[in-house]
């Protein structure tokens, strides 16, 4: 990661900084169960849905759901190039360029579609399985795909000028307990997470 500031603290500013409560450093999650809906809405989306695909498969069945559903979507896979076929549903860009997502965006915007909404699910292309065994080099190159790349597609929203408000999902996996199990939340998914929260 780039552009990361540590400041040391002495004992005067902790001592401060504890004397004014901790209740503005800590918080909980609370899930809470809500009936799915079976159908979809009637509201079909006008524009079309960008999904940074997953290598399980997820973003594969939600853009069958999506058709299924009269919705419009663009299938974005990772890729060491940048390609987009202006006819088609799919494109392909490298996860930790920054330029490939505003040309994305440009791209789309070109054809005359506008957004309704991105689903990004880069993030679950690559998962620390082992964490016994992580290397730094590793940690950072999956920083730079699943975090960076996350920060480039919202500065590329912030920078596009798109009109209304697209919605932006991140799907992330063991970032956090959903009921109380053994073992450790993901590092990897909790920093996704952590940059959404």
């Amino acid at each position: 990661m780039r552009g990361v500031v540590f400041q040391s603290l002495d004992r005067t500013g902790l001592v401060r900084a504890v004397n004014r409560g901790l209740r503005g450093w800590l918080y909980e999650h609370e899930w809470r169960k809500v009936p799915v809906e079976a159908t979809p809405s009637d509201r079909r989306s006008e524009g079309v849905w960008l999904l940074f695909a997953d290598d399980d498969g997820i973003a594969r069945e939600l853009s069958a759901r999506l058709q299924a559903w009269n919705h419009r979507f663009r299938l974005v896979t990772a890729g060491e190039t940048y390609e987009f076929n202006p006819d088609g549903p799919d494109a392909k860009l490298p996860p930790a360029d920054a330029a490939a997502y505003s040309r994305l965006l440009s791209d789309v915007t070109a054809t005359g579609d506008s957004v309704s909404g991105f689903v990004y699910l880069f993030g679950l292309r690559e998962t620390i399985e082992d964490r016994r065994h992580l290397v730094l080099d590793d940690w950072s190159a999956r920083l730079e795909t699943s975090v960076g790349g996350l920060t480039y597609l919202a500065q590329a929203i912030a920078h596009s000028g798109m009109s209304g408000k697209p919605r932006l999902i991140v799907g992330t996996r063991g970032a956090l307990p959903v009921r109380p199990t053994p073992g450790y939340p993901r590092p990897d998914q909790a920093s996704l997470w952590g940059l959404c929260s």
